[in-house]
C-alpha cells in the first residue's frame, strides 16, 4: 500500500516525475519523510529534481538513489523501479566501476569520468550507451560526507560518431594502402617498361656503333694477313693505321658508356680548374672556328675542385663542340667558371647535391636551342639531333655520368631560338694539391729511354694475350720482367726472394685481386711502385678511395705509348729503401 499523499512544498508538483514523488513511500524507503530531511538533503534533492541536466544523488551508507527526469531517460526500463533503491541493485553489471567511484566520493574526493559504457534497455530494445560523470561529495554542517551528487552527460552519439570516424579512417587507410600498392605495382611495371625501352635503345646503339668499329678492325687485319701470306708489304702501314683508329674509337665508346653508367675509373684529385680552362683556350678557339666568338671568364680566386682533369677537359670540349654545332651560321660561346655555395634552400634547384661549396662551369651558346620535348631527352644515351654519322649521342650522357660520379651535377636550360646553357657543378677540393697536370701536358708521350732501365718488374695479368704483349713490350725496352697469371701466383713471386721495383697488375684477377696484391707487395717490398690496370672495376671508379699513395691507375684499353709513359713515371718516383 503506497503511503498517503502528503504535501511536499519543496519538491516538484508538476512534470513527468511529480506523480512518482507524490506517491513514493518516503518513510519506508530509508530517506525518511521529506518534512524531516536535513537542509543539505532537501537542498541537494531539489537541485537534482529541478535540473534539466541528467543528475542523480546517492545518499547514505546504502547509496540510495534519487534522480531527475533527464536521468530517467538514461535508465530506460529500470525506471521507475530504480527510484530510491541502492545503487548496487540498479547497476549490478557495472558495480565494479560505479562502486569504487562512489567509495572515493564518500571519502571526500571529486571525480570526473569520461565515456563510461553501460548496458541499458530503452525504446524497446537493449543498447550500449556511454555516459560521462562529474561526482561531487555532499557534506553536512560538520563537513562529513552524506551523499554523492553525480552530474551526467550522455555521450553515446559522440562516441558512436568517433568510432564511425575511426572506422572510416581505417577503411580509408586500407583503401589508400591498397591503392598505393596498386600504384607502386603500376609504377614498377612502367619503370620496367622504360628500362627495357632504354636497354633496347642502348643495345641498338651499341650494336650499330660497335659493328662499324669492328668492321674497321677486322677488314684491315684480314688484308694484312693476305699481304703477309703473299709476301707483299705494300699498304700494310695504312691498314694498321685504319685498324688502330677503329680500335681507338671502340675504346672511346666503352669509356663513354662507363661514364654514362658512372662506372668509369676516375683519377680524381685536387685540380686547378682555372689552369685547366686557360690551357684549353687555344684548343677551344680552333675547335669552334672563326665564325664563333669564344670568350672565357675565369676569376683569379677560383677554387680547386676534386675531379679527373682529363675527363673535365673532355666534358668542356664536348660542350663547346655541341655549342658550335648549334650555331651553323655563327654566334657566341661564353664559358664562365665561378665559386658557388649551395645552401639547404638553394640546393633544391640542383637535384641530388648536398649543401656545400662547388665550382660551377657555365657554357652558354647563342644557337638554335631545343624544344622542351628534345631537352628532356638530351642526356639519354645515343640520343642526338645531329645528322646521321655526325654524332654518337653519347657526349652529354658521358658528361652527366662523369659529373654524378665526381660528386657533382650537370643541368641544362634551352629555348628554341634563344640558345642553350649548361651548368656543370664539381665539388670544391678541401685542400690544394700538386697532382693536377696542366692542360696540354705531354704526360702520355713515351720517353726515349725508360727511367730505371733494367729495373725488375712483376707483370700479373690473367689474359694470356695481354700479358704476353705487355711482357714483350717491356722487355724490348730493357726491363727485367717476371710474369704471373693470378693473384696467388703473383704473391708467390713476391715472396720468393727476388727484388722487384715495380708491380704492374690487373685489378680483376683470379684469387686475390690486384688491389690486395698491391698491399701485399708494399708489405713485402718497401718502396715498390704499383700500377693497376683496369678496364672496368667498380672499386677503382674513384681514385682517391681506391689507390694508395704509391699507386697509379692505367685504364684499358691503352696503347704501348701510354703503358711505357706510366711505367716510366712510376719508376721515376720509386723510393729506394735504406
Amino acid at each position: 500500500m503506497p503511503a498517503p499523499a502528503i504535501p511536499l512544498p519543496h519538491l516538484p508538483t508538476s512534470g513527468p516525475l511529480a506523480p512518482l514523488l507524490r506517491d513514493f513511500d518516503w518513510a519506508g524507503s530509508g530517506f525518511g519523510a521529506p518534512q524531516a530531511w536535513s537542509e543539505h538533503l532537501r537542498t541537494t534533492a531539489c537541485m537534482v529534481f529541478d535540473a534539466p541536466q541528467p543528475m542523480r544523488l546517492a545518499w547514505g551508507p546504502r547509496r540510495l538513489m534519487l534522480y531527475n527526469q533527464a536521468y530517467a531517460e538514461i535508465l530506460g526500463r529500470r525506471h521507475p523501479a530504480a527510484f530510491g533503491q541502492p545503487m548496487d541493485r540498479i547497476w549490478p553489471e557495472a558495480w565494479d566501476v560505479v562502486g569504487p567511484a562512489l567509495d572515493r566520493v564518500f571519502q571526500g574526493e571529486g571525480l570526473h569520468e569520461h565515456d563510461v559504457p553501460f548496458r541499458t534497455e530503452r525504446n524497446g530494445s537493449a543498447e550500449l550507451i556511454h555516459v560521462s560523470y562529474l561526482y561531487l561529495p555532499v557534506r553536512d554542517a560538520t563537513g562529513a560526507v552524506e551523499g554523492a551528487l553525480c552530474v551526467c552527460t550522455e555521450t553515446t552519439v559522440q562516441v558512436d560518431a568517433r568510432q564511425a570516424q575511426r572506422k572510416l579512417a581505417d577503411s580509408l587507410e586500407q583503401r589508400v594502402e591498397q591503392r598505393s600498392r596498386e600504384l607502386a605495382h603500376t609504377e614498377a611495371q612502367l619503370r620496367q617498361s622504360q628500362k627495357m625501352e632504354a636497354i633496347g635503345q642502348l643495345t641498338g646503339g651499341i650494336a650499330h656503333d660497335f659493328n662499324n668499329m669492328l668492321q674497321g678492325i677486322v677488314m684491315p687485319l684480314q688484308l694484312i694477313q693476305r699481304k703477309a701470306q703473299a709476301g707483299d708489304a705494300d699498304g700494310v702501314a695504312r691498314y694498321v693505321s685504319a685498324g688502330l683508329a677503329s680500335a681507338q674509337r671502340a675504346a672511346a665508346l666503352t669509356q663513354r658508356l662507363l661514364a654514362f653508367s658512372r662506372r668509369q675509373p676516375l683519377d680524381s684529385r685536387p685540380t686547378d680548374l682555372a689552369h685547366a680552362l686557360s690551357g684549353l683556350h687555344a684548343m677551344l678557339d680552333s675547335t669552334v672556328g672563326e665564325n664563333v666568338a669564344l670568350s672565357l671568364e675565369i676569376p683569379p680566386d677560383l677554387w680547386w675542385a676534386t675531379t679527373d682533369l682529363h675527363q673535365f677537359e673532355n666534358a668542356v670540349l664536348n660542350l663547346a663542340i655541341n655549342g658550335r654545332d648549334a650555331m651553323p651560321d655563327g654566334g657566341s660561346l661564353h664559358i664562365l667558371a665561378e665559386n658557388v655555395q649551395l645552401t639547404p634552400r638553394a640546393v633544391g634547384g640542383v637535384a641530388g647535391l648536398p649543401p656545400g661549396d662547388y665550382v660551377r662551369v657555365v657554357v652558354r651558346d647563342s644557337g638554335v636551342g631545343m624544344a622542351a620535348d628534345v631537352l628532356i631527352k638530351a642526356f639519354d644515351p645515343f640520343f642526338t639531333t645531329k645528322p646521321l654519322g655526325q654524332g654518337t649521342g653519347l657526349g652529354l650522357s658521358m658528361i652527366y655520368g662523369y659529373a654524378r660520379q665526381s660528386g657533382g651535377y650537370v643541368a641544362m636550360d634551352s629555348e628554341v631560338g634563344a640558345g642553350t646553357v649548361v651548368r656543370l657543378y664539381l665539388p670544391r677540393s678541401p685542400e690544394l694539391g700538386d697532382a693536377a697536370e696542366p692542360a696540354g701536358s705531354d704526360a702520355s708521350q713515351p720517353p726515349e729511354r725508360l727511367h730505371g732501365a733494367h729495373a725488375a718488374v712483376l707483370v700479373v695479368e690473367d689474359d694470356d694475350t695481354v700479358r704476353q704483349l705487355v711482357v714483350e713490350l717491356l722487355e724490348g725496352h730493357g726491363l727485367q720482367v717476371t710474369q704471373a697469371a693470378s693473384g696467388g701466383e703473383g704473391m708467390r713471386q713476391l715472396a720468393g726472394g727476388q727484388r722487384f721495383d715495380l708491380l704492374l697488375t690487373d685489378v680483376g684477377l683470379p684469387g686475390p685481386n690486384g688491389r690486395q696484391l698491391a698491399d701485399f707487395a708494399q708489405d713485402t717490398h718497401p718502396g715498390i711502385r704499383v700500377v693497376l690496370m683496369t678496364g672496368y672495376a667498380e672499386q677503382a671508379s674513384m681514385r682517391a678511395q681506391f689507390l694508395g699513395d704509391t699507386m697509379e691507375l692505367l685504364v684499358k684499353p691503352f696503347g704501348a705509348e701510354q703503358l711505357l709513359a706510366k711505367v716510366h713515371s712510376a719508376l721515376a718516383r720509386r723510393i729506394t729503401p735504406d
